[in-house]
């Protein structure tokens, strides 16, 4: 239905608003969304553009399945419960905030999760969504935070399974200023 109501409004050339709290609909049928926040434009764009650099830490958890790992900027450096990574994988600049905690957003498509024994586990699998073609796992981390993993239907993990995740993103991480 999204694909016939995009190709009609594109075929006849109709400016249509959408107001909708369905994030995928909006994404696939727009050519610009506009996020609001309590009666607030918090941020105007492509969708592609929103989605993958939202500006502030509400459009990132608005749109899509947003998790955040704590961490804090070494120079160039970010250490994080998850590991060190070189700030060069953050969006924007990063070196002002030296010493600063940051929050790093990661999506599932940006973590992988993999087994562990319980000496080296980062966390246990608490959660597992099935969507045909993946699985999406809900790991709680020892400090309690919760992240998302994507993973292929042929890959999977069991509840209460013991695992390390990575970041596995092939494209810059949007962050924000802790507090």
């Amino acid at each position: 239905m999204r694909e016939e109501v995009r190709r009609i409004l594109k075929a006849t050339g109709v400016t249509a608003i959408s107001v909708t709290h369905d994030q995928e609909e909006a994404l696939s049928i727009s050519d610009r969304v506009a996020i609001m926040n309590d009666s607030r434009l918090e941020q105007v764009g492509k969708p592609e553009v929103v989605f993958e650099n939202p500006e502030s830490r509400f459009v990132a958890s608005f749109l899509g399945r947003a998790s955040f790992i704590s961490g804090r900027v070494r120079g160039e450096t970010v250490e994080t419960e998850l590991g060190v990574f070189d700030t060069a994988q953050l969006n924007g600049p990063v070196s002002a905030y030296d010493g600063a905690e940051i929050d790093v957003l990661v999506r599932p498509d940006d973590l992988e999760a993999i087994p562990s024994n319980r000496a080296a586990a980062d966390g246990q699998v608490v959660h597992r969504q099935y969507n045909g073609p993946t699985f999406v796992y809900r790991v709680e981390l020892e400090s309690g935070t919760s992240v998302r993993c994507l993973h292929n239907h042929a890959e999977t993990f069991e509840h209460g399974q013991n695992v390390t995740v990575d970041i596995a993103a092939d494209h810059s991480l949007a962050w924000y200023p802790r507090g």
